[in-house]
């Protein structure tokens, strides 16, 4: 297939396969270079707490990068944030409607989820080994079960993106952005789309339910929540749903 990669990295492409996340992990004892896995279907997609990520044949983008960074081991945790952010932008390329990050790792349009994002990593010794990148985007129509708040871009836009373009912009993006982890773009673009942004959720911390305002997030992309009268940050956790008044 097609793609205009900036660098020199190898592609390697299946019409399904398990998870591209797993595939790099195993990959990622041996490379040498960057690799970029694409799939038009998996059979385990994975998000983030060892859910499941749809991945229905020929319906979305559905890639994992595997590159190792010159980042320091401080800045892996922002690593998903900065390509929500990348990812984001290169959609807004395509779409007029407002798209929102919810924190940490998920691009929501019109109230619906259309991208999920996975980041992995191997580290020894205080050295960051490899980062694992994986991003699901539902590009075309489907029909997703009830009880998962999620959409695709042709059904919410009307509006048909080519894939193998928008993975190339994508990964183009995500690997510069690598380069400038710390450039204040990336907080503040986060911060301009972050998703319930003043308003009451519920929140996961910890294996603890809280019930809490969404404030902003700090420069290391930690979530600010106000709690109990008094603003907390969030470094693990997950914005549930919007309370209900």
């Amino acid at each position: 297939m097609n793609y205009n990669i900036n660098s020199d990295i190898e592609i390697l492409e299946f019409d399904e396969i398990d998870s591209t996340n797993t595939l790099c992990k195993e990959l990622g004892k041996t490379f040498t270079k960057t690799i970029l896995v694409s799939a038009n279907s998996q059979i385990s997609g994975r998000g983030r707490l060892g859910r499941s990520f749809i991945s229905e044949k020929g319906k979305g983008i559905y890639a994992s990068l595997l590159i190792k960074p010159n980042i320091n081991i401080l800045d892996v945790s922002k690593v998903t944030c900065v390509v929500g952010v990348c990812i984001l932008e290169t959609l807004k390329e395509y779409i007029k409607n407002d798209l929102y990050i919810k924190w940490v790792n998920d691009i929501y349009l019109n109230d619906k989820k259309i991208c999920g994002i996975l980041t992995e990593s191997k580290i020894s010794n205080g050295i960051v080994d490899y980062l694992v990148i994986g991003f699901g985007i539902n590009l075309y129509h489907q029909i997703f079960p009830k009880d998962v708040n999620a959409s695709s871009i042709e059904d919410q836009t009307k509006i048909i993106i080519n894939k193998n373009e928008l993975l190339s912009k994508i990964v183009n993006r995500i690997i510069e952005a690598l380069d400038n982890i710390n450039d204040d773009l990336y907080v503040n673009e986060f911060r301009k789309h972050l998703y319930y942004k003043n308003e009451l959720v519920n929140l996961s911390v910890q294996g603890k339910e809280f019930v809490g305002r969404v404030i902003d997030i700090n420069d290391s992309f930690e979530l600010l929540v106000e709690l109990s009268g008094s603003i907390k940050n969030i470094t693990s956790g997950e914005i549930l749903k919007l309370r209900k008044y």
